[in-house]
């Protein structure tokens, strides 16, 4: 991998996550990133300001640390003129299968499954500690034409 793709996916990463304060953004950690196959993996541990009253990672949390990681998945396809911008969601489904209890360190798989000029499939996976899958997601993006992202879908 490049040096240039992993500043790329960590400028990525810190932008997207700002809205949501510096609550991850410190401790989302690239952990690999690969072109062929298009797919990432991340890190990060479950902190308090993450949980929900259960003190279990909340499901917002982990639909927006999936809008980022799958997000990051589809940059080392971007080149000039495919892909440049990333993208805008079109259907982010999650599937929350067991919980993530504060401290849990969290392992975040992403992979392209299907890219074309228009739409991107990209699935993810959060697994627990033990490698259980604990969270699933399926993100369509697609790109979106004309300046500021204002164009026709």
């Amino acid at each position: 991998m490049l040096p240039s793709t992993s500043s790329l996916l960590y400028s990525i990463s810190r932008s997207l996550l700002l809205s949501f304060g510096d609550t991850l953004t410190p401790n989302l950690r690239l952990l690999t990133a690969t072109s062929s196959p298009a797919q990432v993996t991340f890190t990060f541990t479950v902190t308090l300001a993450l949980c929900n009253a259960l003190q279990n990672l909340h499901g917002g949390a982990a639909a927006l640390i999936f809008d980022v990681t799958t997000t990051c998945a589809v940059v080392p396809l971007s080149k000039p003129g495919f892909w440049e911008n990333a993208g805008v969601t079109r259907s982010l489904n999650c599937s929350y299968l067991r919980p993530l209890p504060e401290g849990s360190v969290v392992t975040v798989e992403a992979r392209v499954v299907q890219v074309g000029r228009r739409l991107v499939s990209v699935v993810g996976v959060m697994r627990g500690e033990g490698g259980e899958v604990a969270v699933m997601c399926e993100h369509t993006k697609m790109v979106v034409d004309g300046e500021g992202g204002r164009g026709k879908l």
